[in-house]
């Protein structure tokens, strides 16, 4: 119904910054679509370029397939309406504010008063009928503004920060009256929040905006009921991850390891996937099960529990990167994540006591080195930091000192005496580098040595 196509808009104030930089998008008639972004990420200026009331840079909107005109625009306005994130009321009571438009649409007398009342029971707001703007709160301000939108009943209604004053229950309302509307009469909703939460439960589609440029959010969308909702904050443990569950399809490929899955802020922000295209499968070995079990299948080609070959490295694998969204916090609000990056050396050391029995002598490990870093997510970075400046400095500070060495004879601090080769002395010695070498705003938030699979050694940075 409504498309932009080719959109590139500027704003001249702020030096030709580019605002929305758009090849297509479009809102079809029953959509419910959610835009979810930072504050000035350009939630607004899209809002208000599918409303006709700004003109775009470059490019054109259309509407129902034909270009607008601006002749067009003022007469498609009566049909997209869109309610600002602090709307304005005007003067008089909350019913003269419900009636204005069907007054200029030439609806009046008692089929205004229905069509009023019928809206304001459904938005919960038929007790402030008889009160004026004053005398409402923000949250009562932003359903009062939406009730008078739906009383016109517009072919797509726009909303910016809908439930942003509201609580939960009004919001729940509110998404329930907007998903009666567009089932029973085709009414196109876009909305942008910073609710993700909010736009996995009710949202058909939903786009991520970062620079001025969307991209949908992989595993979001679906509407009411569509087994998505735990994905709704970052990081969280997912305890239903499978898909094949009744009331849910069954995903052709399995399901991937539960602590691999990339959470919705590493995809709104751009961070890294959390498999490389180039990352093989790792089998099984012959006569184990896969992590997560599974049924039959013959030996070298298990298959997880989701019912398809295992496509997901394990966490300690080489060349997988892990992002993590901070449990329980708003990603929008509060995006600090953490970047895990595995890397693997083989080192001969031995322990010259007593007390570690064969360890005496020189014997090797093939280590498995894990560094966890912490920080704010960054679009340009490509999450929390550039992953190629952590591949080098892991490089430079583990790879080139421990791999294919003699740790007693060929590094330093160990070879003197200072430090005993164990894994707790060498996960402290890889913070103590690793500390000193990261970007600003990046901290170190764990260092785990891991020796074999039943013993390792993990550093916080404790004192």
């Amino acid at each position: 119904m409504l498309e932009l196509r080719a959109v590139r808009h500027r704003y001249e104030e702020g030096g030709g910054r580019l605002v929305l930089d758009l090849d297509t998008f479009a809102v079809p008639p029953g959509a419910l679509i959610g835009i979810v972004g930072h504050n000035g990420s350009g939630k607004s200026t899209l809002l208000r370029l599918l409303a006709l009331l700004e003109r775009p840079t470059e490019g054109e909107v259309r509407f129902e397939g034909k270009p607008v005109t601006p002749r067009d625009a003022r007469v498609l306005r009566r049909r997209v309406t869109l309610v600002e994130q602090r709307p304005v009321l005007f003067r008089g009571t909350v019913r003269e504010n419900l009636e204005y438009g069907l007054r200029v649409r030439g609806t009046r007398g008692t089929e205004a008063q229905r069509i009023v009342e019928t809206a304001a029971e459904r938005l919960g707001v038929q007790g402030l009928l008889g009160r004026a703007r004053h005398e409402l709160s923000d949250g009562e301000v932003q359903r009062v503004a939406v009730a008078r939108a739906l009383a016109i009943t517009p072919d797509v209604l726009l909303l910016d920060e809908p439930v942003s004053s509201a609580d939960r229950a009004a919001a729940a309302a509110l998404y329930r009256v907007l998903d009666e509307e567009r089932r029973s009469r085709g009414l196109a909703v876009c909305l942008a929040s910073h609710q993700l939460e909010d736009a996995y439960r009710w949202a058909d589609d939903i786009r991520a905006i970062a620079e001025g440029r969307l991209s949908p959010v992989t595993g979001g969308g679906g509407g009411r009921g569509n087994g998505r909702r735990h994905e709704a904050r970052a990081g969280g443990r997912h305890r239903n991850h499978r898909s094949d569950r009744p009331g849910g399809p069954r995903h052709p490929r399995g399901v991937p390891h539960r602590h691999l899955r990339q959470p919705p802020a590493a995809r709104l922000l751009g961070a890294q996937r959390v498999q490389r295209n180039g990352d093989p499968a790792r089998p099984c070995a012959r006569g184990h099960r896969a992590r997560h079990g599974g049924r039959g299948g013959r030996a070298g080609g298990r298959r997880d529990r989701g019912g398809g070959p295992r496509a997901w490295p394990r966490a300690w694998e080489r060349g997988h990167v892990r992002v993590q969204g901070q449990c329980g916090a708003g990603i929008l609000t509060m995006p600090i994540s953490y970047l895990t990056r595995v890397v693997e050396f083989t080192a001969t050391h031995r322990l010259p006591l007593m007390d570690f029995g064969k360890t005496a002598t020189d014997h090797s490990h093939r280590y498995h080195c894990r560094v966890t870093v912490k920080g704010a997510l960054q679009a340009s970075q490509g999450g929390v930091m550039s992953l190629q400046a952590l591949d080098a400095l892991l490089q430079q500070e583990v790879m080139a000192r421990f791999d294919g060495r003699h740790i007693n004879e060929e590094v330093p601090e160990f070879a003197d005496g200072r430090l005993l080769p164990t894994g707790e002395a060498l996960a402290v010695y890889i913070w103590e580098r690793i500390a000193a070498g990261l970007p600003p705003g990046v901290t170190l938030h764990a260092v785990r040595v891991q020796e074999n699979d039943h013993l390792y050694s993990e550093y916080f940075g404790e004192a």
